[in-house]
């Protein structure tokens, strides 16, 4: 199983025992080969999102891959997950929150519900392979005591999205329940317009056409935020019948 429940509150990291409705944590986006400069991964990032229903303190957490260098240079981070909220991890050597929303966030519109609330969160970052085969990106949410939390093996193409050698866009996760999360078949690659999917404004560090969903999980509703589903038409009510002894205005 690639990814585990989590107990009520995880004190300072550590599992606790399964039960239903606690909080789990999950990997849920992945920006590996954006089209904007990554000389050192300054552009890429990576969502995760407490799929649960309590929260989850985060304490010393962080990102890690295949790669041979400790571990420490993803993280550690620190943070309160509420229910069915999400987070964006990015790299802190090059992006702080301000910069990241300034290229992510969509512009507010009179006409279009407002962005779900998510946490933006620098840390030291490793480096994302652009050509992830099974080989060689592994990705994997680790607690404070090296406990995996969530994995993806994921790759470029396959039964995973492909994306092209120029980049662009993320790939996310499309079904929140699943144990295992290293089967291309649950991934798709994010297409602007859809599913909460836009492309970043062009800024400094965000220079070319990316594409994804940050802080947008389809399929997850944070707490107190409602999906709403317009009525059917046989859903709406009948007009009332105008009595016979009314009187009707015309």
């Amino acid at each position: 199983m690639s990814c585990f429940r989590l107990s009520t509150f995880v004190a300072l990291g550590m599992l606790g025992s399964a039960a239903s409705g606690e909080g789990r944590v999950i990997i849920t986006e992945i920006m590996y080969n954006p089209a904007s400069a990554e000389r050192r991964g300054e552009s890429e990032w990576v969502e995760i999102a407490n799929v649960g229903d309590e929260p989850i303190e985060i304490r010393g957490w962080r990102l890690d891959d295949e790669d041979d260098s400790g571990g420490a240079d993803w993280g550690p981070f620190n943070c309160r997950l509420e229910p069915r909220h999400a987070a964006v991890i990015v790299n802190k050597a090059a992006v702080d929150e301000a910069a990241f929303r300034q290229a992510w966030d969509p512009v507010p519109s009179d006409d279009a519900a407002p962005p779900p609330p998510y946490q933006v969160i620098p840390v030291m970052w490793g480096n994302l392979a652009n050509n992830a085969s099974a080989q060689n990106e592994i990705l994997q949410l680790l607690d404070a005591a090296g406990e995996t939390i969530c994995r993806v093996n994921f790759e470029n193409g396959g039964d995973w999205p492909r994306c092209s050698g120029a980049g662009g866009a993320s790939i996310s996760l499309t079904d929140l329940a699943a144990a295992d999360l290293s089967s291309g078949r649950l991934w798709k690659k994010s297409k602007d317009g859809t599913d909460g999917a836009r492309t970043c404004r062009t800024t400094a560090v965000f220079n070319g056409a990316d594409v994804g969903s940050p802080g947008f999980v389809p399929g997850l509703s944070p707490a107190g935020v409602p999906t709403v589903t317009p009525p059917s038409p046989e859903d709406k009510p009948d007009k009332p019948e105008a009595d016979s002894d009314d009187e009707i205005d015309y």
